[in-house]
């Protein structure tokens, strides 16, 4: 395990702040443990980069859900050249991305949706509703009893 000092932290700026406390709060936030022993507080280097990393590797995942982790290893080794050249490719075949990104969107909706089972009457009315079912266009508040 690598440790990474707060006071390294810090002094390298990279979340922008300065104070300890802040620094600690940012990694309670963001799921990261502070340890501390005689040298003084510390994190995993690893967990440190993975939460800092976090909302960028999502962004990555919903543009580009096929190869987010080819293109993640270009970004993280400073390899420009690679991520210029998937980002010409994106611009000339947009169909290719767009086909897989659908599919990808299709599959995420389906495995979501396919293990709900309505119990209610108010449930299924509402699920009907919200899928397009041929008996009703509208959705009819005044048949829902929401216990008022």
């Amino acid at each position: 395990m690598k440790r990474l000092d707060l006071k390294a932290i810090a002094e390298s700026e990279v979340l922008r702040l300065t104070d300890e406390r802040s620094i600690k709060n940012w990694c309670k936030k963001n799921g990261v443990d502070v340890f501390h022993d005689s040298k003084g507080f510390f994190v995993n280097e690893l967990d440190f980069e993975w939460a800092y990393n976090l909302p960028f590797t999502i962004e990555l995942q919903k543009k580009h859900p096929m190869e987010w982790h080819e293109l993640y290893e270009h970004y993280n080794n400073n390899d420009m050249l690679n991520v210029f050249q998937f980002k010409m490719n994106q611009l000339t075949n947009p169909d290719d991305a767009n086909i897989q990104q659908v599919c990808v969107n299709i599959n995420s909706i389906t495995s979501r949706t396919s293990h709900y089972e309505p119990k209610s009457n108010e449930s299924i009315k509402r699920l009907d509703w919200f899928n397009g079912s041929k008996n009703s266009n509208k959705l009819q508040l005044n048949s829902i009893d929401y216990g008022k």
